[in-house]
């Protein structure tokens, strides 16, 4: 097994590189799901719904409520027309990352199957 690592050795940086880049990527879309809720709530007029904030702060467990509780609390600070600004910000941020990640990943990729196949063309 460990003989046939040794090959991959010259390979290493763009593996790691494209490991890391979809890696990134999978955060990116996770993140992207979410994010959408609020951009809807806001865009179509939803009345805040006076959530409090949970209690122990943030975690996974109470994610939906203190995500209900955070754009609740940005709408009443900034307003809808001030949140639905920083909510379309973030969603462009979050999209770039996203995509940005993807090509990079698949640029890594790719170096890697030149190497390995010799060509640049789709057969391979």
């Amino acid at each position: 097994m460990f003989k046939l690592l040794q090959y991959y050795k010259p390979f290493s940086r763009n593996i790691s590189l494209a490991l890391l880049s979809n890696l990134m990527m999978s955060f990116f879309t996770v993140i992207s799901i979410p994010i959408l809720q609020p951009f809807l709530k806001i865009l179509f007029n939803a009345a805040p719904t006076g959530a409090v904030k949970p209690e122990g702060g943030f975690s996974f467990k109470n994610l939906e409520a203190y995500s209900s509780w955070f754009f609740d609390n940005l709408i009443q600070e900034k307003g809808r027309e001030g949140a639905l600004l920083l909510v379309c910000g973030a969603i462009i941020v979050i999209f770039f990352g996203k995509n940005l990640f993807r090509y990079l990943s698949l640029f890594f990729w790719r170096r890697y199957a030149w190497v390995l196949y010799g060509t640049y063309d789709n057969n391979w």
